[in-house]
């Protein structure tokens, strides 16, 4: 009898592992064409500005050779964005993402990460972002950390449709 009970939850387990691997693929496809549909939105720049001289994580592993690396990080809805360093990366300098990937209609998050020169890494620095749309200020924000060093945060936006922006030009 023990044999038979051992062989049913053996036979129940392996199935129900069968159905979830043969359902999981299905759920996951009826998802993508949605986010692939929302379509691209062009013309803006991100540009930031720091209060603090911008220099490499020392607790970051060496994944990236220190040529490639930039000591600023910027993320739109998850993409990887190129930043602009100005050469000397000193405080007060401003860093441009010329064009910005990744955006579209509707809520967008921009993810900012930046680490401050160990020298400077016990004061309370601030990076402030601005969203540019044809060179005028759509949105900003000021991201703040305290005195641990890396200051991190995310900028959420949200951006009308081509349309939408249209009518509110027309009223003006």
């Amino acid at each position: 009898m023990r044999v038979i009970y051992a062989i049913l939850v053996w036979l129940v387990f392996i199935g129900g592992v069968g159905l979830y691997m043969q359902t999981r693929g299905t759920a996951a496809e009826s998802l993508l064409p949605v986010a692939a549909s929302r379509p691209s939105v062009t013309d803006y720049t991100l540009r930031l500005q720091a209060t603090f001289m911008a220099a490499l994580d020392p607790f970051a592993l060496d994944v990236i050779p220190a040529a490639e690396s930039v000591p600023v990080e910027v993320r739109v809805n998850g993409r990887p964005q190129m930043v602009a360093l100005a050469q000397d990366l000193e405080a007060g300098a401003v860093y441009r993402v010329d064009t910005v990937i990744g955006l579209h209609p509707g809520e967008n998050e921009i993810y900012v990460a930046a680490t401050p020169d160990t020298a400077e890494a016990d004061r309370t620095h601030a990076v402030r972002l601005d969203l540019l749309r044809r060179g005028r200020i759509v949105d900003e924000k000021t991201l703040w950390s305290d005195a641990t060093g890396r200051i991190a945060g995310v900028f959420r936006v949200n951006i009308q449709t081509p349309a939408a922006t249209k009518e509110v030009e027309v009223v003006h």
